[in-house]
């Protein structure tokens, strides 16, 4: 009766038949299970994040603060805030880097009988001021298989150290999960994109297909999985930034396209993970979580990806996650990334 009632969008009904089932059963793990699901995908959330980082050239010290509110049992609204203090790490390789990148973004998102859809207006303010927009449809097709659409306007991106700076994407995407048992999965990413400066002028465009093959050696916590991963990325420079970008330029003049887009690359990576499971979902004792693989690319050679982490509750109804990523050798740049932090989220009832 619970899952008829989840699957149905009765995002109220659902936790109280869960509560009134827990009550009856109090040391039923599996009951436990669902009902902290349930009641996640209908809480209201204040979320609050900060992390530092290194990725390339760029050091970027990030704080974010997000509201969610279901304004209806299936639409929800969230405002989210973010800024990132930044500086550059070498000024033989950019320089000028503008010392704040600020960001404020509203998002609707609408449950459907079948998956969500969702559309989001923002406005950044880093290199120039920018509007950004972007739409998300997620379908279930079927209980293992599902489908993600996205199309995106002025996007973050960090396919190189400039883009990141300066940059945008313009985007189309694509990407199917397929469950092939209880143990094994495939996902496929598909993407095509535009770059250009925050003030607008064109700079080339890219495309990439990315695929992962997972077996699931433990579902149940402490879960564990190895996975494939393999990604196919091409890149095109066609332009040349506009004027105010001979300032990230050590050489002083107005830089080519190739200084921000990246050059293309194939990439394969073969990794395990343990208790990911913690990193999303909800727990009431602090859990760790981790994984290690080992990358190949035919840009920078060999390389890793490390991440540790935890995640749990401090006082019932909040969730706290901290972590820690080592990777070389990989994405899209290939450039060394150092990153840790923490993220706070306190779910709440208003109805």
């Amino acid at each position: 009766r619970i899952e008829a009632r989840r699957l149905a969008r009765h995002t109220r009904l659902a936790p109280r038949l869960g509560l009134d089932a827990q009550e009856a059963r109090p040391h039923d793990d599996t009951l436990h299970l669902q009902l902290a699901e349930t009641l996640l995908e209908g809480a209201n959330r204040l979320v609050g994040a900060a992390a530092h980082s290194r990725r390339g050239a760029l050091q970027s010290r990030l704080r974010e603060a997000q509201a969610q509110v279901w304004l209806t049992p299936r639409l929800r609204l969230s405002a989210e805030w973010r800024e990132a203090g930044q500086s550059s790490l070498d000024a033989s390789v950019i320089t000028a880097v503008p010392a704040r990148d600020r960001e404020l973004r509203a998002t609707l998102r609408r449950l459907l009988d079948t998956g969500w859809v969702e559309a989001g207006l923002g406005e950044r303010h880093g290199f120039a001021a920018q509007t950004q927009l972007r739409a998300r449809l997620f379908t279930q097709w079927s209980r293992g298989l599902s489908s993600l659409l996205g199309a995106a306007r002025n996007e973050r991106t960090l396919d190189s150290t400039a883009l990141a700076i300066a940059g945008a994407r313009d985007e189309l995407s694509a990407r199917v999960f397929y469950g092939l048992s209880g143990s094994e999965y495939v996902t496929a990413n598909l993407w095509r994109a535009g770059y250009l400066t925050q003030n607008g002028a064109r700079l080339g465009r890219g495309n990439g297909f990315e695929t992962e093959f997972g077996h699931r050696i433990r579902i149940e916590y402490p879960d564990l999985t190895v996975r494939l991963t393999t990604a196919n990325l091409r890149f095109t420079a066609d332009g040349n930034g506009d004027a105010a970008t001979a300032a990230l330029n050590p050489l002083g003049v107005v830089p080519d396209a190739g200084f921000f887009v990246p050059r293309g690359s194939r990439l394969a990576g073969l990794g395990i993970g343990f208790g990911e499971s913690a990193r999303e979902g909800y727990s009431r004792a602090l859990r760790p979580f981790g994984a290690f693989a080992r990358t190949s690319s035919s840009l920078s050679g060999s390389g890793y990806n490390a991440s540790l982490g935890a995640g749990g509750s401090l006082f019932g109804a909040d969730r706290l996650s901290l972590y820690w990523l080592r990777a070389r050798g990989g994405g899209s740049s290939g450039d060394a990334i150092l990153e840790y932090g923490l993220r706070y989220e306190y779910f709440f009832d208003r109805f």
